[in-house]
């Protein structure tokens, strides 16, 4: 005879667990920006930061190949062009800041008195949009040295938020394991669910392998060879329970790695977050190159290096606080 009681007693937390992982799907599947029939302000808010900051990345890099670029230029006209189409506000930091981005490109390429078709043909369609190009925009790269970088955060904790940037330039200094374990030290700090602690840091001093993990991580394009070396962040499936907790691996890790950057820039080492958005087979391969157990998950990699003595970096402009605090009275 069925014992129906037992079968759904056993059953069940599968079917809740799957319920769980299908909603998230469904969510993710309806809202991303890659959902052409998205058409949400947050759609295009989300890719025109992320193409303007393609851009920025070029620009910010020890030696931008001249002329680079252009078809992600062009993709992001398209946007905008689509985002003024739907009558979008064009008083929007993302809106204003990606035209400013533009203008930087050419500022750059005008200052190494280089211009091919390519470049007149972006020029050309920025003129279109002239009327919301304004030269002091803080946007595009800055330039600074190690010595203000050092001076600022060590000032109070708003000047060591303050100072902080992604880095794609960097010194030829190595990095001792002895100044990764320090920082590592402060990060163990972090906010953990629960005190369960999940997260690891992965750092391998061999070369060929550091390498390999340059082919294999995205994100390093046209600086992978100034990385001094990469910091993988990884948090452990094992630690939590059901698919209530299906993320958690995510947030704890993100708040390790958060804490974990603050620490290095504090010690004169910079670092560069890099997403992990890989295929199955790049993710088994990172696995396999450093040993990483299959409960374990990779969160992200940091990319880390000493400060130089002059460098520049990606401005990233930021949204305004009435564009993030959203207070209810």
């Amino acid at each position: 005879m069925i014992n129906i009681k037992h079968i759904i007693a056993t059953k069940m937390p599968a079917v809740v667990n799957a319920i769980n992982f299908y909603y998230d799907y469904r969510q993710y599947n309806k809202y991303n920006y890659g959902n052409k029939k998205n058409k949400s302000f947050s759609a295009f808010e989300g890719k025109i930061y992320r193409q303007a900051h393609i851009i920025e990345k070029g620009l910010s890099l020890s030696e931008p190949r001249l002329g680079f670029g252009y078809d992600k230029i062009c993709v992001l006209f398209e946007y905008l062009d689509e985002y003024i189409e739907k009558g979008y506000s064009t008083n929007e930091t993302v809106f204003l800041n990606a035209l400013n981005v533009i203008e930087k490109y050419l500022k750059f390429h005008k200052d190494k008195q280089f211009c091919n078709d390519k470049v007149k043909i972006v020029e050309t369609k920025l003129k279109c949009y002239s009327e919301y190009i304004d030269n002091d925009y803080a946007c595009g790269i800055e330039k600074t040295t190690r010595r203000t970088i050092m001076n600022e955060c060590n000032k109070d904790f708003e000047s060591l938020v303050m100072s902080r940037h992604s880095i794609r330039q960097f010194s030829s200094e190595n990095i001792t394991l002895e100044e990764i374990k320090r920082a590592v030290k402060l990060a163990i700090h972090a906010p953990s669910q629960c005190n369960r602690q999940s997260v690891k840091v992965y750092c391998s001093c061999d070369k060929v392998k550091k390498e390999k993990l340059d082919k294999i991580i995205n994100g390093n394009t046209g600086f992978a060879k100034d990385v001094n070396n990469y910091l993988v962040i990884t948090s452990n499936i094992s630690s939590y329970t059901s698919a209530y907790e299906r993320n958690q691996m995510y947030v704890d890790g993100s708040l390790f790695a958060m804490l974990l950057m603050l620490s290095l820039h504090s010690y004169g080492i910079g670092s560069c977050a890099l997403q992990h958005s890989e295929t199955k087979e790049k993710n088994l391969q990172v696995k396999k190159l450093l040993s990483i157990p299959d409960n374990e998950v990779v969160v992200m990699y940091l990319a880390i290096g000493k400060y130089k003595e002059e460098f520049e970096y990606a401005l990233s402009k930021r949204k305004s606080i009435d564009e993030v605090l959203i207070i209810e009275c």
